[in-house]
């Protein structure tokens, strides 16, 4: 197994190659569309010599904002081994180029902001390609904007199965904060688009809907107990209204969050999800299972377009956690697909 050596400052640029497996180079891609998912295939995979390194990478991961780029990090298997490479993956060429050493243990990677080139790091807020310290000590968790920072605080209940949290939303660019209570453990958390809805979905059958216009809070209930409660949520990427949610059990519903009606139930298996994403374009919502399928939706009709394995040389013997799909993004331009699984992430796309 490759050492890992100890930087003397993370910030410092490594540049090299790493050994990668290219199935297509200078090539041009459609958008994906409800009409064309299901014909894509697989252009590259990232860690196909994995189990070898041992090297599985962080489910941390990130388009650049022109598409160009994946920034992804890969931290070793042994505790023992403190630090990772920061690696950026060139989407034309395929080309793995490490930028830096990283800290892995705990998972130093938390969010990233594309649009402003920025990452979280160890609670700092880094540039993605220099690694200059933009701002230190951020603070708390960040729900997808750099602006925003959460902080729950636990309050203790005698007698009751359950604790209450006191949430604090505040803003870097304001001096004013929001703070509200909620009644359950928090798993998830997602802003909707212009920043008017904060959804916490909680380890029961429990969403909290903040309206920061209206200054209120909302709940929405699932109507029924699921043993690991909400595991994935996302706004759709124009309609701020509508909320998906997985659900422990592979539920995944769609919501109003304005009017907190139930909106649908997209069937699929059953299997345990913790991941869902829309498109950019707001057209496809797609999720992935413990055991390695892609489910996608018509974001429309709400018709399944996909069933698919994650992983073209899957045979049926990878074990439980190499099977897991543990995050997926698209491009910003809606044009490739990154799907993290178990060990391996691999780039999806249907070639015009």
């Amino acid at each position: 197994m490759r050492k890992a050596i100890t930087p003397l400052l993370f910030l410092i640029p490594i540049y090299f190659l790493v050994t990668s497996i290219t199935y297509g180079q200078d090539q041009s891609y459609e958008i994906l569309t409800p009409a064309n998912i299901s014909e894509m295939s697989i252009l590259h995979v990232m860690g196909e010599n994995a189990l070898n390194d041992l090297m599985p990478p962080e489910d941390k991961m990130s388009f650049s904002a022109d598409s160009s780029l994946l920034y992804t990090a890969w931290c070793p298997y042994y505790m023992d081994e403190e630090y990772g490479e920061f690696i950026s993956l060139d989407t034309v060429t395929f080309e793995e180029i490490s930028l830096r050493q990283i800290e892995c243990q705990p998972s130093s990677i938390t969010d990233f902001y594309p649009e402003q080139n920025l990452m979280r790091y160890r609670n700092n807020l880094v540039d993605i390609e220099s690694g200059n310290l933009i701002q230190e000590d951020i603070g708390y968790i960040s729900a997808g904007s750099t602006d925003l920072i959460i902080a729950f605080e636990q309050i203790r209940q005698e007698n009751k199965d359950y604790n209450e949290y006191i949430v604090t939303v505040s803003w870097r660019t304001q001096a004013d904060n929001t703070t509200f209570t909620i009644g359950h453990t928090p798993n998830v958390f997602r802003m909707s688009p212009n920043n008017r809805y904060l959804a916490i979905g909680t380890n029961r059958d429990v969403i909290y809907i903040y309206d920061f216009e209206a200054a209120i809070l909302k709940t929405i209930r699932a109507g029924q107990t699921y043993s690991l409660g909400v595991t994935g949520m996302a706004f759709h990427p124009t309609n701020d209204h509508l909320l998906v949610s997985i659900f422990s059990g592979g539920f995944v519903h769609l919501w109003d969050v304005e009017t907190l009606a139930f909106v649908h139930e997209l069937m699929g298996e059953s299997a345990h999800k913790s991941v869902v994403r829309y498109n950019p374009q707001g057209t496809i919502i797609i999720t992935g299972d413990d055991f390695g399928y892609l489910y996608a939706w018509d974001a429309e009709t709400y018709e399944q377009i996909l069933y698919i394995n994650a992983d073209d040389n899957d045979d049926g013997t990878d074990d439980q956690l190499q099977a897991v799909i543990s995050n997926i993004e698209f491009s910003q331009d809606g044009k490739l697909l990154a799907v993290h699984r178990g060990w391996k992430i691999s780039i999806w796309g249907v070639v015009e």
